[in-house]
């Protein structure tokens, strides 16, 4: 679910995706935005429909995401572990 949801973000945004990981209760996603407004409006987009589809999906009506989602820059070029061996996801 979630990586069809991020491939039409990357689509409608112009955003390059170079690793994700759909977790049971959270998502890591490794991007690189042109502008700082695509990040945000990227994000806005991706959390709102994941929460969106999962509540259809189960039946939900509450809040599906804990807190606010938390944007970590890497300005240096290192990419944490194993990121750093990842290819880009085959979309």
């Amino acid at each position: 679910m979630a990586r069809g949801i991020i491939a039409r973000g990357v689509g409608k945004y112009g955003i390059d995706v170079n690793y994700f990981i759909a977790m049971r209760n959270h998502l890591h996603i490794l991007v690189v935005p042109q502008k700082a407004r695509q990040m945000k409006r990227f994000m806005n987009f991706v959390n709102s429909n994941v929460a969106k589809e999962a509540g259809r999906l189960h039946g939900w009506r509450e809040k599906f995401w804990g807190r606010r989602y938390r944007l970590v820059p890497i300005t240096d070029g290192s990419v944490p572990g194993e990121l750093a061996t990842s290819g880009p996801p085959d979309w």
